[in-house]
């Protein structure tokens, strides 16, 4: 295979989250083995021929693995940043020089700057804006978001055959989140309990309670499942965060489809719920879904979720708005 098509595969493997989250230092991979595992991840192929220089292509990967560990960022991240075509490019001016005044360089070159001071106080004054927008505000002006495959939207009475679909499978029923519901488990049988669902769903909308999605697939025509998300207030570590719930028919709980589906909200939740945390849950055996959201730079946290009557809920994960996700939305906004 040609060197692009390498470096793309590996940057975004498996095995380059386990180096950016220093698993390697217990591990005792060969070479053979890192191809092997590649090879498992994404089949094997011969497409490409372009081979780049060895020099050039070792300096590249020194280069991505400093950019990774010295700005806190993945190899994915750093991979799009600079694409490989792109740091070789630059190998013979800069190859002589320290690696991180390199990176500097090609950083500057590109008008980004990562200083995590300037870009997050340049963030946070547009987000506090933002929030003051009452276009922004979600119970004001209901948000919709779209991609090629998805749409976010309002609940419509029109969904509850396909809601129904979603809520009875007895696949998906395990991975729906239900903590401090009381007492709902979201296992629905009948139309009438999703009507009455649908009801409460749109009244906690009219009181600013929460609100839920939900997920159109436009390939099908039919709704696959709902999102939920509110700022979270409580006294114990999940304060003020944004709480999100994903219910997902079962054919859909796959890691590219979940991730997917929160690339789409994920950016805007921030300042559409006033927040710099993201929290959602992912059960014991939701393997899918616990790599789409390890992907998605959130993190395992140990704190327990104290439910209203005390009851203290588990298995949460977190994503926090770092300078990354502000850079994203800076972009998005294009200001």
């Amino acid at each position: 295979m040609s060197s692009e098509v390498f470096v793309r595969r590996f940057m975004n493997s498996k095995i380059a989250l386990e180096l950016d989250n220093e698993a390697f230092l217990d591990d005792s991979k060969t070479i053979d083995d890192i191809f092997i595992e590649l090879d498992k991840q994404y089949g094997k192929t011969t497409y490409g021929t372009k081979k780049y220089n060895a020099d050039a292509m070792y300096w590249a990967g020194y280069l991505y693995r400093c950019f990774s560990y010295t700005y806190e960022i993945s190899s994915k991240q750093a991979y799009k940043v600079i694409p490989l075509k792109e740091a070789i490019s630059v190998y013979e001016p800069y190859h002589s020089l320290d690696i991180t005044h390199a990176i500097e360089r090609i950083l500057e070159a590109k008008n980004i700057s990562y200083n995590k001071d300037d870009l997050l106080k340049k963030g946070v004054q547009i987000l506090k804006g933002i929030r003051n927008q009452k276009e922004n505000n979600p119970y004001s002006r209901f948000p919709v978001f779209e991609n090629e495959r998805f749409i976010i939207r309002h609940i419509s009475s029109r969904d509850i055959n396909d809601l129904l679909k979603v809520y009875s499978d007895k696949k998906a029923q395990p991975f729906f989140n239900f903590d401090n519901c009381h007492g709902d488990d979201f296992c629905y049988t009948t139309l009438e309990q999703i009507k009455h669902a649908l009801d409460f769903w749109k009244y906690s909308y009219l009181k600013g309670y929460f609100v839920r999605w939900s997920i159109y697939d436009k390939s099908n025509a039919s709704i696959v499942g709902t999102i939920e998300q509110f700022n979270r207030r409580a006294n114990d570590y999940f304060d003020n965060c944004s709480l999100l719930r994903l219910d997902l028919r079962s054919d859909y709980e796959e890691k590219e489809v979940i991730k997917e589906i929160l690339k789409m909200i994920i950016p805007s939740s921030f300042y559409l719920f006033n927040t710099n945390r993201i929290v959602t849950k992912a059960f014991d055996g939701a393997d899918a879904r616990k790599e789409a959201l390890k992907e998605l730079d959130f993190s395992a946290t140990n704190e327990r979720l104290i439910g209203d009557d005390g009851t203290k809920y588990y298995g949460y994960y977190e994503l926090k708005a770092t300078c990354w996700y502000i850079a994203f939305f800076l972009e998005q906004k294009k200001v």
